[in-house]
């Protein structure tokens, strides 16, 4: 094998006995000439190759064989057929718990697992400390694992992974345990083991795999579907999603990739690159500065946990200069559970900033904006503070700062939008009818920003009607636009500006609950947003007969958007929201290029309604106010 591989499979397979009956496996040993059962082949003729340092995502519906091709590249299984060559000390994290002696204390399981795993007692005494830190289950550690919460189970198995020094390490599902502290302690980890290491990733987490992984591999059923660059894997098999929600024999695929998609083709660079999130080792600050306190405040200045998507919220930073600085710079990045930046911002670019702190005197940061409709979940806060923005930090916090949201609605974006406005049109001529529903901020200006004004040009490719599609038919996607807020087509938009996206279609036969809607995706295939008119026709009739236009206009506030190729995708589905049928579905209808970004590594940028630093005063009790 090439010094350069780390797992190659050739021929693989792996096949089961099924017995109806308890006691034909007993007549099968007894007459072991006859077979009383059937065989089932949960994997066959697997073939794949993983370079070292490659992070490769493993896709696939439930016995489809990922766990089992995880398992006989960790050796707990043997090959029925085929060849598989390993090079390398895995470390696996396959269940929660697994090698767990249930009646063993902490310790004792941290003592056997590590020995499995190959280190020597004298190692794992050396690193034992540094387990249970990364652990943190304090006094727990000297109890029996069978008393332990499943966060506790994970927080175990991986601490004992991460110091194992392994070569290749395995993650089953694994990471959607624990709390928020956790997740984000276990991606620092995960972000740095690729450095040196190889990672398979199994997930059931679309997002998750183009997030993390460079390939991804598509078992279906025991077969090898498909392999190659994740954004391409996870579009094929989100396609076969939508074929087994309805009948098989009407579904139809089509088009031909888009070749604009291509960043070399287009000329411009993406910022984002899979698990390329600036995660940074845990910081030691060296007492130079100290951030005393962060939080979240919502409209009415108090400090919340939990917020809303779509809500105007305020991150307030207080920093106590461990010396004199000049020209302090206070930054903040929200991450969600897999690490990734979804919005990040500083004070850097403000007119008349603060120029010198003195030693001993307190200032305070605020960025107050409204916040995305984010996926429901737990969130990380991390502020930072740097002297001359572009240096290292001076100060940072990390896991310090948690927050829940709920968005309503729950749309599959990293980052939805609120939407200012949305119009469904049915028909034409004198049968035409309208919806509209408008919302509350619709009545109010758009966020400017200025620091941002201009810098974030948007160019938008002519529509693509041949792109790739699929669907079950009986409805098209004729076209889909950009216009100005005075109606005007447009050929570029500028992000931070509002624009309205109207999305054509027409009936091919009769559709009692037709829902148009549109995802706009990055370079790595990620959704970063995304809406449809479901929420503002659910209760109304919206049946369209064959034939007739149907067309969504969506009015919204771009987001900044860093460097790259997005592509658009708009659709048609025929029910509601949670059950339908995909009608027409364009995966790149719409290519974007954007070439000129203030954002970094953030998913997006958002305006900030007000952005402020100013030092602090102080009371004779020596407290902020």
């Amino acid at each position: 094998m090439c010094s350069d591989v780390a797992i190659r499979a050739h021929g693989l397979g792996k096949v089961y006995k099924i017995y109806d009956r308890p006691h034909d496996r007993l007549k099968e040993l007894i007459f072991h000439r006859r077979s009383f059962g059937r065989e089932f082949w949960a994997l066959r003729d697997i073939d794949f190759e993983v370079r070292r340092g490659e992070t490769i995502g493993i896709i696939g519906r439930n016995g489809s064989g990922k766990s089992t091709l995880l398992q006989l590249v960790c050796g707990t299984l043997q090959p029925t057929t085929g060849e598989l060559e390993v090079r390398g000390r895995v470390a696996a994290l396959l269940e929660l718990g697994a090698g767990f002696n249930p009646d063993f204390t902490g310790r004792e399981n941290v003592y056997l697992s590590a020995t499995v795993l190959g280190l020597s007692e004298a190692e794992i005494d050396k690193r034992f400390a540094a387990i249970a830190a990364f652990a943190e289950i304090g006094d727990f550690i000297e109890q029996p694992v069978r008393q332990y919460s499943s966060g506790m189970y994970a927080r175990l198995a991986f601490a004992v992974c991460a110091h194992v020094d392994a070569d290749i390490m395995v993650v089953d599902e694994i990471l959607s345990v624990g709390d928020a502290g956790f997740q984000q302690r276990c991606m620092r980890f995960l972000n740095a083991f690729r450095a040196r290491g190889t990672l398979l990733f199994v997930s059931h987490d679309e997002g998750s795999v183009l997030s993390l992984c460079d390939r991804a591999v598509w078992l279906d059923r025991g077969i090898l579907r498909a392999s190659g660059v994740s954004r391409e894997v996870c579009r094929r098999y989100r396609t076969s999603l939508a074929q087994s929600n309805g009948s098989g024999d009407a579904f139809q695929t089509g088009g031909e990739p888009e070749p604009l998609t291509s960043t070399t083709a287009l000329g411009v660079t993406s910022a984002l690159k899979p698990f390329d999130f600036n995660l940074d080792a845990i910081w030691s600050g060296g007492g130079k500065g100290m951030i005393e306190s962060a939080n979240l405040m919502t409209t009415d200045g108090e400090a919340s946990a939990l917020v809303e998507g779509g809500s105007e919220v305020t991150v307030r930073i207080i920093v106590r200069a461990g010396r004199d600085l000049d020209w302090p710079v206070v930054a903040f990045v929200l991450r969600n559970r897999l690490g990734q930046t979804i919005i990040s911002d500083s004070t850097a670019l403000l007119l008349g900033t603060v120029k010198h702190i003195e030693q001993g005197c307190r200032f305070a940061a605020t960025f107050h904006f409204r916040l995305p409709h984010l996926p429901n979940g737990d969130y990380a806060i991390e502020p930072a503070l740097f002297e001359r923005y572009g240096e290292g930090p001076v100060d940072k916090l990390l896991d310090s700062l948690f927050v829940r949201v709920n968005s309503d609605p729950a749309l599959e974006g990293l980052a939805n939008l609120p939407m200012r406005r949305i119009r469904m049109v049915f028909g034409n001529g004198p049968a035409r009818r309208e919806i509209a529903v408008a919302s509350p901020e619709a009545t109010q200006p758009v966020i400017e920003d200025s620091r941002w004004g201009g810098r974030n040009p948007i160019e938008i490719m002519p529509f693509n009607s041949a792109a790739l599609w699929h669907g079950h038919g009986g409805a098209k996607i004729e076209d889909a636009s950009f216009f100005s807020p005075d109606g005007q087509s447009v050929a570029e938009i500028q992000g931070g500006k509002e624009v309205e996206l109207r999305i054509r279609a027409r009936a091919e036969r009769a559709i009692d609950g037709p829902i148009l809607g549109f995802i706009l995706r990055n370079s790595l295939g990620q959704n970063v947003c995304g809406d449809n008119t479901f929420a503002v026709t659910r209760e109304l009739d919206r049946r369209i007969a064959a034939g007739e236009l149907v067309t969504a206009f969506f009015s919204f506030q771009m987001p900044y958007l860093p460097t790259g190729v997005y592509a658009l995708a708009p659709s048609i589905i025929d029910g509601t929201q949670s059950s339908h049928l995909h009608l027409h579905w364009l995966e790149e209808a719409l290519i974007l290029r954007v070439s000129e970004s203030p954002v970094g590594r953030s998913v997006i940028g958002v305006p900030m309604i007000d952005i402020s630093l100013e030092p602090e005063r102080v009371n004779a009790g020596n407290q902020v106010q």
